[in-house]
C-alpha cells in the first residue's frame, strides 16, 4: 500500500444518459437518475481529483485529497461521498461562493459531453477561480503529514509550488498546467491529442517540459482515447494500446490512466509498464460507467513487478 496526493477538482455531477446522440430539433428521451446502496440520487461525486483519487483508493491506497468545494450543501454532498470512499479530506478548503451546475450528458456509445450551467457563467466562473485562488494554501507541513509516495498535480491551486521542496516523491502532472509550474519535480507530463491540437510539437513539449522538471523529466504522454496514446521521451518514442471494452461512460477515464500510471511508477514500474497500467485503468473506468458510487475494493487492480529471473 502507497500513500498518495491528488491536487485538483471535486464536484457533484448530475448525469444524463441519452437514448441517441444529440441532433439540432430531435427529442431524445434520456434517464437523469443513478440509483447506488437502494438511494436514489440527483448525481454522483465527479471532478478530475475525485476520478483519479477513486481509483487508488479501490486498488488498496492511501490518498489525500487537496480540492477547493463550495460552502454549501453541494459541497456537503461532495465531503460526505468522499468521506464514504475512505479519502482523506483534511486538506479540503471550504470556499464561500458557488460553483457552477455541472451536467453530465453521455450517449449510448459512452461519449460523455460536460456542461456547466450558471446565471452568468463568465462572471461566476471568474468570482470562484479568484475565491479558489485565494484560500489557504497547500503547505510544506501539509506534504509532511501526507508524506505522498506520489502526487497527482491535476490542478495548479495554491502552494502547489511548494511541491517543489519534496523529495523522493514521483509526480505526475497535466500539461494543461505548464505555465503555472516552476522547478517542480515532474516525472511524466500527460495531455490528450484534443487539448494539444496543434500544439503537439513532440520536440517543442519535451524542450518545455525540461525546462520545469531538470532532470526529473522521463517522458510526455499523449493519449488518444480508446486508441491508446504515444509517449514521447528524451531518447525514444513509443505507442501504447488501449484495452478493448464495452464503453459505458467515459468520464474520469483520462484520470484513472493518469491514477494508474502513477501508482505503476511508485511500484517500481518503468515507464513504457506503467502506461500499459494506466490504459488498463483508464479502461476499467470507461466499461464500469464512471459511477463512483458503484466502485469497490479491487476493481482497479494494483501495480506488482514481477520477479526477476
Amino acid at each position: 500500500m502507497a500513500k498518495f496526493l491528488v491536487i485538483g477538482t471535486m464536484a457533484w455531477d448530475r448525469v444524463i444518459r441519452l437514448e441517441k446522440s444529440l441532433i439540432v430539433g430531435a427529442r431524445i428521451h434520456a434517464q437523469n437518475a443513478l440509483c447506488a446502496d437502494g438511494e436514489v440520487l440527483d448525481g454522483r461525486l465527479g471532478g478530475a481529483a475525485a476520478n483519479a483519487s477513486a481509483a487508488l483508493i479501490n486498488a488498496g491506497n492511501e490518498v489525500a485529497v487537496f480540492a477547493g468545494l463550495p460552502l454549501d450543501q453541494i459541497g456537503d454532498r461532495i465531503l460526505k461521498d468522499g468521506d464514504r470512499l475512505g479519502l482523506d479530506l483534511t486538506l479540503v478548503r471550504r470556499i464561500p461562493v458557488p460553483r457552477a451546475l455541472t451536467i453530465v450528458l453521455v450517449t449510448p456509445e459512452g461519449e460523455r459531453t460536460i456542461i456547466g450551467v450558471s446565471p452568468n457563467p463568465k462572471h461566476d466562473h471568474a468570482n470562484w477561480r479568484a475565491a479558489l485562488m485565494e484560500c489557504e494554501p497547500l503547505s510544506i507541513p501539509d506534504l509532511e503529514r501526507v508524506a505522498p509516495d506520489g502526487v497527482y498535480l491535476r490542478a495548479a491551486l495554491p502552494g502547489s509550488a511548494c511541491l517543489s521542496r519534496i523529495k523522493d516523491t514521483r509526480i505526475v502532472a497535466q500539461w494543461s498546467l505548464p505555465d503555472q509550474l516552476t522547478d517542480i519535480p515532474v516525472e511524466v507530463f500527460i495531455a490528450s491529442a484534443d487539448d494539444l491540437g496543434s500544439e503537439l510539437n513532440p520536440g517543442k513539449l519535451i524542450e518545455r517540459a525540461i525546462a520545469i522538471s531538470g532532470d526529473h523529466f522521463r517522458g510526455f504522454v499523449v493519449t488518444e482515447g480508446a486508441e491508446g496514446g504515444c509517449v514521447y521521451t528524451p531518447e525514444n518514442t513509443f505507442r501504447y494500446a488501449s484495452p478493448r471494452v464495452d464503453q459505458r461512460d467515459a468520464t474520469g477515464a483520462g484520470d484513472s490512466f493518469a491514477a494508474g500510471l502513477l501508482e505503476a511508477l511508485v511500484a517500481g514500474a518503468d515507464l513504457r509498464e506503467a502506461v500499459d497500467h494506466g490504459a488498463e485503468w483508464g479502461a476499467i473506468a470507461a466499461s464500469h460507467g464512471g459511477c463512483l458510487q458503484d466502485y469497490r475494493p479491487a476493481l482497479f487492480p494494483g501495480y506488482s513487478l514481477q520477479p526477476l529471473p
